[in-house]
């Protein structure tokens, strides 16, 4: 029975965490790449009125969702005390929640699990008193302690303070949550990379406490988060911010798809596909909040340009997952009049690597991502063709099949090389590369030309689209009288020397 406990729980687990689903394969296939694993671990000694399948039942539940994820549950009463040297050596991410058995855990697993990390780049997590267990400790190089433990705390407000952090993109800015167990800092261990999160516990007898909450290191090739909450008298791994912030803590922590024990700057946090993290020198696009909307977009002002600033268009709430997003509303462009209050970057690209997500809630859905403010990459519902869905517009076709459908997130993942001049001559035309949800959708693409005319974006006027000028471009956002959603939008400069976009 304890080794059917080791199995790995089904990604489609029911959120009230009553289907628990064994499956005896884990050696799915996205694409050309092998699916990746987070294993979730805890002691058991969670009160089961709290948490009826453990603390790490709650947050494997939460994890349930991350596409291309194989999420293990491990515990200390399994054998090899959960991670037989199998799944801790295919392990990308391992979460660990201990409280009253530390002193239980062996050092030779302690030992390979700093080994993993160390050495091979295997992400670690430890969670409120994991801060004690010794897997934490060793990796710390400390003692881990805080100045003090008190049970007299009724909430805990928390607060994201490192807003550009991938672990707290789709986070709301600030959220209360009941916790009974305050840490008092200092914390003492090494100093932090990152403080990601603040909180705040309001006291039984009045007055608060201020702590750090989120701390982030990088310690040998492994990335290490530490996050304070979690005291198991409290249900907070049900929590819709605590989820988010657990699947986020996951893809940073993660080694590249690259390969392990690397966290390369060109995609590797999260690679390509839906939840995708910025990677370090990305310019981040969108992240739900009005004040990055105002500070990196504009309205484009091409000939049809009928809008005003402020930008019309609003931040809106999730529909799907916790946080905040764009929605392509203005009633400019109302009746399909693109050009009307398409929005644009402030700052211009030529060489970049992009990822986007988009929703469209209704049947026939249209907008557009376009590339330079020039060559659009089609956002339409119902439409398989080279006029739709994921297409380069009007030239290759997208792969419809991949799409997810209507009221779920959908995710474009593009390398672009702009196109090359010679003494002013146009010599190479623009070329694209693409994932759509994780498919490949193109390869090395020359766009010919740009579409549309001149209320479609910068040269759309010139020789009919073929006039294709020596200047960079922002990247466009179309509107076209129907509510499309965006969130998580990134972008990243590069210098693709050579003629090939491929990824």
């Amino acid at each position: 029975m304890n080794r059917q406990r080791q199995l790995r729980w089904s990604i489609s687990l029911l959120l009230t965490g009553v289907c628990v689903m064994c499956l005896a394969s884990c050696k799915t296939v996205l694409g050309d790449e092998q699916e990746r694993c987070v294993v979730v671990w805890s002691e058991g000694s969670a009160p089961k009125e709290v948490y009826p399948h453990d603390i790490n039942g709650a947050v494997a539940e939460g994890l349930a969702g991350l596409i291309g994820w194989e999420v293990v549950r491990a515990g200390i009463e399994d054998p090899d005390q959960g991670l037989p040297d199998e799944l801790l050596n295919r392990a990308d991410v391992l979460i660990w929640w201990g409280h009253k058995r530390h002193r239980d855990v062996q050092d030779a697993l302690v030992d390979k699990i700093e080994k993993r990390v160390k050495e091979e780049g295997m992400g670690f997590i430890a969670l409120h008193s994991a801060h004690a267990s010794r897997p934490n400790k060793r990796l710390m190089a400390s003692r881990c302690s805080f100045k003090a433990y008190v049970l007299d705390s009724t909430t805990l407000k928390i607060t994201v303070t490192d807003k550009e952090h991938p672990i707290a993109m789709g986070v709301a800015p600030e959220f209360t949550i009941n916790h009974d167990e305050r840490y008092s800092d200092p914390y003492q261990v090494p100093e932090p990379e990152s403080i990601v999160f603040d909180g705040v516990a309001k006291l039984k007898g009045g007055g608060v406490d201020p702590s750090h909450q989120g701390y982030c290191w990088t310690v040998g090739k492994g990335r290490v988060f530490y996050f304070m909450v979690g005291h198991e008298t409290n249900p907070v791994f049900y929590d819709k911010n605590i989820r988010k912030i657990m699947a986020n803590a996951v893809k940073w922590a993660a080694p590249s798809r690259k390969g392990k024990g690397q966290h390369t700057d060109d995609g590797a946090v999260g690679a390509i596909g839906i939840g995708s993290l910025p990677p370090k020198g990305a310019d981040v696009l969108i992240d739900g909040t009005r004040r990055l909307l105002d500070e990196q977009w504009t309205y484009w002002e091409g000939p049809r340009f009928s809008s005003s600033l402020p930008i019309k268009w609003k931040i809106v709430d999730d529909p799907v997952d916790p946080g905040k997003v764009l929605v392509s509303h203005d009633p400019a462009a109302d009746g399909g009049k693109y050009g009307a209050a398409d929005i644009v970057t402030k700052k211009k690209y030529r060489d970049f690597r992009l990822h986007i997500e988009f929703l469209v809630p209704k049947k026939g859905g249209n907008s557009g991502v376009y590339l330079q403010n020039r060559y659009e990459i089609q956002v339409l519902d119902g439409d398989p063709g080279k006029h739709g869905m994921a297409a380069v517009i009007n030239e290759a076709v997208g792969p419809y099949h991949a799409y997810n459908g209507t009221g779920k997130w959908n995710a474009y993942d593009i390398n672009f090389r702009a196109a090359r001049f010679k003494d002013g001559t146009l010599v190479e035309k623009a070329l694209v590369s693409m994932y759509f949800n994780s498919v490949k959708a193109h390869t090395n693409h020359r766009i010919q030309k740009v579409w549309g005319g001149a209320n479609s974006g910068i040269d759309g006027g010139n020789q009919n689209g073929e006039g294709i000028t020596d200047v960079p471009g922002g990247l466009k956002l179309q509107c076209e009288g129907h509510e499309v959603l965006y969130r998580n939008a990134w972008i990243k400069e590069l210098d693709i020397q050579e003629a090939d976009t491929d990824f």
